[in-house]
């Protein structure tokens, strides 16, 4: 086994441990050296391959990194170089928040290393930091480490070491830095403007494979303009082409709905919109597939909008066949658009074709029953968590069991939002959305209660009827 190194920036506690988290999935095959920036002669004694690509983490804000300005950053790590040596290293991994969010003027702390680094001898490298993505909203950029195993649902496991990334905007952002200060105290709250108001562009990501795209690549002394360029002419991006051509369908589809007033369809088509801009290119087709079955109506196991275009769009998109699917879009576009005072009479995606109102009844009637019996399994899956919670931190030895009562509050925390939906259509699309989720929620260590309810919510609806209907034969012995 080589010996490699991870640098960490700055003198700030807890950034090594992260760091080792780093090296083990970054040179699984290496014994690694986690050595700080500020140590004599860190970079002595590594081979010439080994200088060919460097990683360093610290903690960052759009002037520094690690404490450093770009100048005195690129100034440090010069003196640690033979002049000969500059010239071998091709890549600065530099992972930290902020490093690579391009502010209002077109500057960026990654851009400013890029260029110090150059005017220092190192003219063969390149600068990778997460950067935001062009056209999001949000001006204070997170970078983390992840640091406990877990599962994550339809996707790869959740690893160590692995990579996540997020935006916040204003005072959500404000407030996450006053409530950084102590994280252990406010873990809860920390964990709410996360899962609530941050935009994830990064989730369990491998750190090198997405520094490696193109957009989180700096260049000395490249400009805004020609860093644009540079990106839209790579050939692989973010999103690949059929990723960006999905969502531009989905987008057209999604306005004509709202035209029409079906509120409901808007709301899960921003749904699925919004995962399929997060997830890596290779799984875009299987998740539009997965959503298919939160766009049935069904009654009895008869689906009543089997003929919706927007059924039709998606299983298209799923086939990867455009061709059709813009034929949807085209049709679409060629029909006058109703006024929408008057749009609450028509009939949308999901009522019966031929107008039946006995059977929209009885589909509403079975909707509200639907939800009164989720919400009695919520309560009950509730009061089991609190019984759990209590007994876990009762112990002599509760501090072993931090994690396992962080986890089964955030459960519990997540089942209660669930049971504040006024809607069944509204609570279907937020247990969705924890089923996509990099939270805790869908971790089963012991049991997979809290995941198997949220798996019956959004993709076994009809079981919740049979539940029902059995309670009531127990009720009256029938």
């Amino acid at each position: 086994m080589d010996g490699r190194r991870i640098f960490t920036v700055g003198d700030v506690t807890g950034v090594a441990i992260h760091a080792g988290k780093l090296a083990e999935v970054i040179y699984p095959d290496s014994h690694v050296h986690v050595m700080n920036i500020d140590q004599k002669n860190c970079m002595q004694g590594l081979r010439n391959d080994a200088l060919k690509s460097l990683v360093f983490l610290g903690h960052a804000n759009t002037e520094e990194y690690g404490g450093y300005t770009a100048q005195q950053f690129a100034g440090q790590l010069a003196g640690q170089f033979e002049e000969d040596q500059k010239k071998l290293v091709e890549h600065f991994y530099l992972l930290g928040c902020d490093v690579g969010l391009i502010r209002s003027d077109g500057q960026s702390v990654a851009q400013a290393i890029a260029n110090e680094l150059f005017k220092k001898g190192f003219i063969n490298s390149q600068i990778h930091s997460i950067a935001k993505p062009d056209e999001a909203v949000g001006d204070a950029l997170y970078v983390e480490v992840i640091e406990r195993v877990g599962k994550a649902t339809f996707t790869q496991p959740i690893l160590e070491g692995y990579i996540n990334a997020f935006l916040l905007h204003g005072e959500d952002a404000e407030k996450f830095e006053q409530l950084s200060e102590n994280k252990k105290i406010n873990y809860r709250e920390i964990q709410q403007i996360k899962n609530e108001k941050a935009f994830h562009f990064v989730k369990n990501a491998h750190p090198i494979r997405e520094l490696n795209k193109p957009h989180h690549i700096f260049i000395p002394n490249e400009k805004l303009e020609m860093r644009k360029k540079r990106i839209a002419e790579h050939p692989y991006t973010y999103l690949s082409k059929e990723q960006i051509q999905a969502i531009q369908l989905l987008r057209h589809r999604r306005d004509y709905e709202y035209e029409k007033n079906d509120k409901t369809l808007v709301r899960k088509l921003n749904l699925l919109i919004t995962q399929l801009g997060r997830v890596p290119p290779e799984d875009w087709q299987s998740l539009v597939e997965r959503f298919v079955p939160y766009f049935q109506i069904g009654i009895s196991g008869i689906t009543l909008n089997k003929t919706s275009n927007t059924l039709k769009l998606l299983a298209y998109l799923s086939e990867d066949n455009f061709i059709e699917a813009q034929k949807i879009i085209d049709v679409q576009h060629s029909k006058p658009k109703k006024n929408k005072v008057n749009t609450k009479h028509q009939r949308v995606d999901g009522d019966d074709p031929h107008g039946n109102t006995e059977i929209r009844n009885e589909l509403k009637l079975k909707e509200t029953l639907q939800l009164i019996h989720i919400k009695k399994k919520i309560d009950e899956l509730i009061t089991d968590l609190n019984s759990e919670i209590a007994d876990l931190s009762s112990h002599c030895f509760s501090f072993c069991n931090r994690y396992e009562v962080t986890t089964k509050i955030q459960k519990k925390d997540a089942l209660t939002q669930l049971k504040n939906m006024t809607s069944l259509q509204a609570l279907q699309l937020q247990a969705a959305d924890f089923m996509l989720s990099d939270l805790r929620v869908m971790r089963s260590e012991k049991t997979t209660r809290t995941r198997d309810l949220l798996d019956k919510i959004v993709n076994k609806l009809e079981t919740f009827t049979e539940e029902w209907r059995h309670d009531v034969r127990v009720k009256y012995n029938q």
